[in-house]
């Protein structure tokens, strides 16, 4: 039984191993068998660390949870990237629209967008984390210059400018996740562009509705 424990010892660590050898003999009355097991198994310990192009065994055993992801496709890593960056830019022009719209359809549609962006952002953050994906949620260039060219109007030429705006915004996010329930292969990420892409689709269909100007 001894003998065994060293031996799955030896496969981790053969320093370690022939001192707890030595250690395990001056604490005990050697018996010759006891003694052939000790000799026995410091042998296997020295052939192991001389044994030439053996690779040393490593003693850490990452947790299950923490093992290295299957790296993503480019459609996949895109996607993720893209749809973070809608949802954002989403909720930043349904916050403006709650905050400077004055008509009643148009506050309470963009109500509706921001809760909805809420979730999917969520959601996508939870799965670019699990796919050690780095954030990239904050809107870029062109989605941060629509909302500034926004901040600088009111009353109906703001709802006009920002049911466009939406409404491009919803269209380019239609064929941004249609593209990946096509052409996705990792199967968590499909799956969330299957899930969330009847919300995106209500969306410009709500917008479609909503009239250029103040209803």
């Amino acid at each position: 039984m001894f003998t065994s424990k060293l031996r799955l010892n030896l496969l981790n660590n053969t320093h370690t191993l022939r001192d707890d050898i030595h250690a395990y003999a001056a604490g005990c009355v050697l018996t010759p068998a006891l003694a052939l097991s000790l000799m026995a198994a410091t042998t296997l310990a020295d052939a192991a660390q001389s044994q030439p192009g053996a690779a040393p065994q490593s003693t850490n055993t990452a947790p299950a949870g923490n093992a290295p992801q299957a790296k993503l496709s480019q459609q996949d890593a895109s996607f993720l990237a893209e749809a973070a960056r809608a949802t954002t830019s989403g909720q930043d022009l349904a916050h403006m629209a709650m905050q400077q719209a004055q008509a009643p359809a148009i506050k309470a549609l963009a109500s509706k967008l921001f809760e909805d962006h809420g979730v999917i952002a969520l959601k996508l953050k939870a799965l670019s984390q699990q796919k050690q994906r780095q954030d990239a949620s904050v809107p870029d260039a062109a989605q941060q210059q629509e909302i500034e060219h926004l901040y600088g109007l009111q009353g109906e030429k703001f709802e006009a400018e920002w049911i466009k705006i939406q409404t491009k915004a919803s269209q380019d996010a239609m064929v941004a996740w249609s593209q990946e329930v096509a052409n996705g292969s990792d199967p968590q990420v499909v799956a969330l562009a299957k899930q969330t892409l009847p919300v995106i689709k209500a969306h410009l269909d709500y917008l479609q509705k909503l009239p250029s100007g103040r209803s």
